[in-house]
């Protein structure tokens, strides 16, 4: 069975799965495309207060 192809979704540190997948919403194998930006930090609250809070 022939591997199938994998694009390079452009985030450092992330590998693409094992198994492939028909779905076409997945980053990987289908169609989806990632774009933004990628935050890190530390989540202090989950309540819904009207605004988001992050810290670091």
């Amino acid at each position: 069975m022939p591997k199938a192809k994998v694009r390079n979704i452009g985030i450092p540190g992330i590998k693409p799965p094992e198994r492939t997948c028909n779905d076409p919403n997945c980053p990987f194998h289908g169609r989806l495309s990632v774009r933004g930006i990628l935050l890190e930090g530390t989540v202090v609250s989950t309540k819904m207060k009207g605004n988001g809070e992050k810290r670091g």
